[in-house]
C-alpha cells in the first residue's frame, strides 16, 4: 500500500481578489451540494433526534428511513443512496421528498442565503430538489430564470436568456419534487439516468447553462462531498475532461467540503483544487472580498431597527443581549423557532469554553453554528 498520501501538500492560498472579479465577470459557477444549506428547527423542545441544524438532502434520508410503509432493502450510506424492496416503496420515499419540501418547520439559513444571492454569479447550480435557493433570490433580489433536470422525461421549462448579473439562472440539477414526483435522485438507478443525460449532452440541457459551464473557467463548491465517486464525475463533467484530461485549466474552490485523506492528494491534483476549504468563515470571507470590491447585488432587504440591532449585537459577540432581544421581540411568534434549545447549546458553550473541557476547533464550529442560527430565527422577528 503506498504511503504517499501521509505526505500531505500544502495547501495553496486562495486570490480571493482574483477569485470575486471571476464572480462579476460571469467566469466563476457557484455549485451548491446537496449538503450546502443548514436547516434549522422552528419550533419544537428540542428533544426529537433532528433538532439539531440538519440538510435538506440528510432529511430526506432521516425520513425515509423512519416511514413504516417505505420497504428498503439496503442503504448505502457512503453514497446516500437507497436500494428500495418495490416500486410503491420508491413512490412512497418521492412523495416524502416532497412533503419535506413543502414543510415550513425548518428554516434554511438566511444569512448564507443572502450572501448567495448578493454576490454576483450569473449561474447557480443546485443539487438539492427544494427550490429554498430560488426562493431566497425572490425575498432579496428577484424572481431570478429557473429550470430543472430529472432523470426521467419533463416537459421543456420556460426559454432560459443568456445569464448575467441582472438575469441570474438557478439551475435543480437534481430535480424540483415540488413539480416533478420522479425528479429527485434517490437510488442508482435515477443517478445512472441522470449521467446518461448529462454525459450524452441531452436536449434537455438548456443551451445558456450548457454555454456557461464551457465557457467557465472556475467552480466555487459548496457542501459537496468530493470522495463520492459521483460527485468527482460530476466535476469530470463540469470541467470537460471528456475531450482532453490533460487540458483543464479550470480551477475549482470547494468550501465546506469533506474529502478523506485517502483520496485528498488524488481529488486535488485531478481537478486543480487549490485547497479544500472546511471552515463557514472561508465562504464569509469570499462574500466580504465581494463587498470590498464593490461588487455585490443591491438586495431588496430593509431590515426592522430590531433586526438591525441583533445583528450588531451578534457581529460585536453579545450573544445574551442578542437572546434576550430576540425573545422580547418574537412575541407570539415564539413557537415558531427552537429559542429554548440553541439557548441551552450557547451555555453548555459558555461552559465549555470556561472550564476549557472542548476542543477550540470545536468551540468556533459550535459558537459560529449558534450565531447563523440567531441570524436565521431574527428574520422571525417583529419590531418592538
Amino acid at each position: 500500500m503506498s504511503t504517499r498520501s501521509a505526505v500531505a501538500t500544502p495547501p495553496h492560498p486562495i486570490p480571493w481578489d482574483r477569485l470575486a472579479q471571476s464572480i462579476a465577470d460571469g467566469e466563476a459557477v457557484l455549485i451548491l451540494g446537496p449538503d450546502a444549506i443548514p436547516l434549522y428547527p422552528a419550533g419544537g423542545n428540542g428533544t426529537s433526534p433532528s433538532a439539531e441544524e440538519m440538510t435538506f438532502s440528510s432529511l430526506s434520508r432521516q425520513v425515509i428511513r423512519e416511514t413504516p410503509e417505505i420497504g428498503i432493502n439496503f442503504c448505502y450510506e457512503r453514497d446516500n443512496l437507497f436500494l428500495f424492496r418495490d416500486e410503491m416503496s420508491k413512490k412512497l420515499a418521492r412523495k416524502a421528498v416532497r412533503e419535506l419540501a413543502r414543510d415550513e418547520r425548518r428554516l434554511p439559513d438566511e444569512e448564507l442565503l443572502r450572501q448567495i444571492v448578493a454576490m454576483p454569479f450569473h449561474v447557480v447550480l443546485s443539487l438539492s430538489p427544494d427550490r429554498v435557493v430560488y426562493d431566497a433570490f425572490v425575498r432579496h433580489f428577484q424572481e431570478p430564470q429557473f429550470d430543472f433536470c430529472s432523470p426521467y422525461y419533463k416537459d421543456p421549462g420556460k426559454p432560459i436568456r443568456e445569464p448575467d448579473r441582472h438575469n441570474p439562472l438557478v439551475y435543480n440539477l437534481c430535480g424540483n419534487v415540488l413539480e416533478k414526483l420522479d425528479s429527485p435522485v434517490l437510488d442508482y438507478f435515477d443517478l445512472f439516468q441522470l449521467f446518461i443525460k448529462l454525459l450524452g449532452n441531452s436536449d434537455e440541457i438548456p443551451t445558456w447553462l450548457s454555454r456557461k459551464l464551457r465557457e467557465a473557467d472556475t467552480y466555487i463548491l459548496l457542501g459537496v462531498q468530493l470522495d463520492r465517486w459521483y460527485f468527482q464525475l460530476f466535476l469530470h463533467y463540469l470541467n470537460g475532461l471528456d475531450n482532453n484530461a490533460f487540458a483543464n485549466v479550470n480551477q475549482n474552490f470547494p468550501f465546506l467540503s469533506q474529502v478523506g485523506d485517502d483520496m485528498r492528494e488524488f481529488v486535488l491534483s485531478q481537478f486543480n483544487i487549490r485547497q479544500v476549504a472546511t471552515a463557514r468563515a472561508d465562504f464569509d470571507k469570499l462574500y466580504h472580498t465581494c463587498a470590498q470590491k464593490g461588487i455585490l447585488r443591491e438586495l431588496y432587504d430593509p431590515l426592522s431597527p430590531a433586526q438591525t440591532q441583533l445583528r450588531v449585537l451578534i457581529a460585536q459577540l453579545k450573544y445574551e443581549e442578542a437572546f434576550d432581544l430576540l425573545e422580547r421581540s418574537l412575541g407570539s411568534m415564539e413557537q415558531l423557532v427552537d429559542l429554548p434549545h440553541l439557548k441551552a447549546r450557547f451555555q453548555q458553550w459558555k461552559q465549555h469554553q470556561k472550564e476549557n473541557t472542548a476542543d477550540s476547533r470545536d468551540l468556533d464550529m459550535e459558537i459560529n453554528r449558534i450565531r447563523y442560527t440567531l441570524l436565521t430565527y431574527a428574520g422571525q422577528m417583529k419590531d418592538v
